[in-house]
């Protein structure tokens, strides 16, 4: 038998608590039942929480804010599943990441926790035995501490630069597919010396001699990315990379800085705002890093955090940032 922890909100809440609310009714479901579909999970927390005026609309934007701060995890076929519980050292911030209800962690006594912010954010306490008392109740979890570079998996996937592309040649040359043999595929090749941000460097017709990244939409919200020793995949033998693959091999391949970071200031704090997107791995260190992120692009940093992002940036995809009014 399986119990599932439901948390209501009193009717009179706010909009920031309700969707503190919604996040909490989510992780508990997760919790209780593990993998389940994403339309079934939204059904199941719209009738818990239908008199709340809570929507269809703002669960499903929840459920992608939880993937994005590491809460749950996305699967094929629509399924959604729980994640282990992780507590990352960011800069000297310890987040909160998993499915684990903030209820569950207040009930063991954990340090408090502010959950109005994804990833949720623990208020450790100076000294060597809060730190040990953290580890242990993690531990008590199933769960435990690990870094910011560990959880985002920057100490694993190669930066965006010449052995990131020796790797990509040595896949192309051990496992190819056939020319494509679909007379309606249209690919666009990406031109890594053209100006601009990467999403302005895909191309119908070739902007260069033998071009080697390409792509293709098959259907809609679905694109397939191809490697060739050069040329078309519609004529040449192709090695299929993954859209996060794809992404970091077009930021390897960039012949110019790409400038496609701004930075702020607002009351006090550093805005960094990515205008095109970035590869997994060092969107999730940014999510870890951030103070708070407005949007999905928009990442507010301290003095220190910020210096340390754009590091990162600059050295792993080669990305020059502009200060605003530039």
């Amino acid at each position: 038998m399986k119990l599932t922890l439901l948390t209501e909100p009193d009717e009179t809440l706010d909009a920031a608590a309700r969707t503190v609310a919604v996040r909490e009714t989510l992780r508990a479901e997760l919790a209780a039942r593990g993998v389940v579909t994403r339309r079934w999970l939204v059904a199941r927390v719209a009738v818990a929480l239908q008199r709340h005026g809570v929507s269809v609309d703002d669960i499903s934007a929840a459920i992608d804010e939880l993937e994005d701060a590491d809460d749950l995890v996305s699967g094929s076929h629509g399924r959604v599943a729980p994640t282990p519980l992780r507590v990352v050292d960011a800069l000297g911030r310890h987040i909160l990441v998993g499915t684990l209800p903030s209820v569950e962690w207040r009930l063991r006594g954990g340090p408090t926790l502010d959950d109005t912010v994804l990833p949720r954010l623990i208020e450790l306490g100076p000294g060597k035995d809060a730190a040990q008392e953290l580890a242990s109740l993690v531990g008590s979890f199933g769960g435990a501490c690990i870094s910011l570079a560990r959880w985002s998996g920057l100490d694993r996937v190669q930066a965006a630069d010449e052995g990131w592309l020796e790797m990509v040649r040595g896949r192309a040359a051990l496992a190819t597919e056939p020319p494509s043999d679909d007379p309606d595929a249209r690919w666009q090749c990406f031109a890594p010396a053209s100006p601009g941000e990467l999403r302005q460097r895909w191309h119908w017709s070739a902007a260069e001699a033998a071009p080697l990244l390409w792509r293709r939409f098959v259907r809609a919200g679905y694109s397939q990315q191809a490697w060739t020793s050069g040329g078309s995949p519609a004529t040449n033998p192709w090695v299929r990379l993954s859209n996060d693959e794809a992404l970091r091999t077009a930021f390897a391949l960039a012949k110019s800085p790409v400038a496609n970071s701004v930075t702020g200031r607002s009351e006090g704090k550093n805005v960094l705002v990515l205008t095109d997107r970035v590869p997994h791995a060092e969107y999730r260190w940014l999510v870890g890093a951030a103070e708070s992120m407005p949007d999905a692009r928009t990442f507010v940093f301290g003095a220190t955090q910020t210096t340390a992002a754009l590091d990162m940036l600059r050295a792993r995809l080669g990305i020059e940032h502009l200060t605003a009014g530039q």
